[in-house]
This record gives structure tokens, sequence and C-alpha cells, in this order.
């Protein structure tokens, strides 16, 4: 229970950080957006996995996992948030707590979602290092051969 009110206040935050001019609704951004940070951690768990445990693996050898995965995180996310108005109900919850509550929890889901993008970019970071390190990818010999020939 306090995962799934955790969760809700998430797309609160999200929701109440988002300007209103635009075409998509903000409740639509929001989800969006939560949709996105998911995605970002499955992105970071793929090159951790690249990196650490299955050396010789790819992105591209999952694509349907990875299509299925993202499937995974929008679909039950509209049905948490878009239908029915769910959203409505979340956003006057969340808006009853006091300002100070809210000032705390902003700190904190912000804090969050940048320590999701550095993961990112530290994950990218270790899985170019072992490229670097192993000369494969950009960094193998045929590669680099094959980019001189077409600079010829």
């Amino acid at each position: 229970m306090l995962l799934k009110k955790a969760y809700y206040y998430f797309y609160y935050q999200l929701y109440k950080s988002i300007n209103s001019s635009s075409i998509f609704p903000r409740q639509f951004r929001a989800s969006l957006y939560l949709d996105i940070l998911f995605i970002v951690i499955g992105l970071s768990g793929l090159y951790l996995y690249g990196t650490f445990v299955d050396t010789d693996f790819k992105i591209g050898d999952g694509k349907w996992l990875i299509i299925l995965y993202i499937g995974a995180v929008c679909i039950p996310n509209y049905f948490i948030f878009e239908h029915s108005g769910q959203w409505k109900f979340i956003i006057t919850k969340f808006d009853k707590l006091p300002k100070r509550t809210n000032q705390i929890g902003r700190f904190i889901v912000w804090s969050v979602i940048v320590l999701i993008i550095l993961n990112l970019v530290f994950s990218i970071y270790l899985m170019d290092q072992k490229a670097r390190t192993n000369h494969t990818g950009p960094y193998s010999r045929e590669y680099i051969e094959q980019q001189k020939k077409d600079l010829k």
C-alpha cells in the first residue's frame, strides 16, 4: 500500500510541475513522463546487464523484450491514471497535504528523477569503458578500418 501511495505521489508531483501550455493535457504528460522514467530505468538495467553479466549482449538482441517492457510500463499506467479519470482523485487527494509536506515531497521526487538519469548516464559510461578496454563496438579494429575506408 505504501508503494502504491508513493507511486501516486510521484505522479502527483510530475503533474504539478508541468505547465499547462501544450496540446496534450497535463495528466497525459505526467503519465508519459512516468513511463519515460521507467523506460530509462529499464535501459540502465540493460546496459548494466551487458556490462557485468552477459558481455556479448547487445541492446538490439532483445528488441522484442524491450517492446514488451515498454508495453508493460505504458498500458498499466493508462489504466492506473487515465482510465475513468482516476488522476482527478489522485490530484485532489494530494492537494490536501500541507504545503511543507509537498515541498519536501517535491524535493525527494526530483532527487529520485536526477538519480535515475545519472544512473543511465553512468551505466552508458561503464559500457563505453568496457568497450574501450575490450576493443569492441566502435573501438574494434574492424569498425575503425571501415570508418577509414568510408572517409576515402
